[in-house]
């Protein structure tokens, strides 16, 4: 089907959107839910490029899982620091 990934996309968000709305949340808090879904929507590089970087970078293990977690927390960082500007509404 031509835009099938495109128009599941969409219909998951809107049914979120929808969902979240029935439940009682405020608007900020869709339209942050929404931008949260949309960034977990896309795909990642995937196992195969952590096995590119073990064993022809020469990384190890280790570093990747250091990098990962301060990934995670600068993440999460970045989501206190900009809570108001991701929940504007206008």
């Amino acid at each position: 089907m031509p835009f099938g990934q495109e128009i599941i996309l969409v219909v998951s968000a809107g049914l979120i959107v929808m969902l979240l709305q029935r439940v009682g949340i405020s608007r900020a808090v869709g339209i942050a839910a929404f931008a949260i879904f949309c960034f977990r929507a896309v795909p990642s590089a995937g196992q195969g490029f952590s096995y590119w970087m073990i064993d022809h970078l020469g990384f190890d293990q280790e570093f990747l899982g250091v990098l990962a977690q301060v990934s995670a927390m600068l993440s999460l960082a970045g989501l206190i620091v900009f809570r108001k500007p991701i929940t504007i509404t206008r």
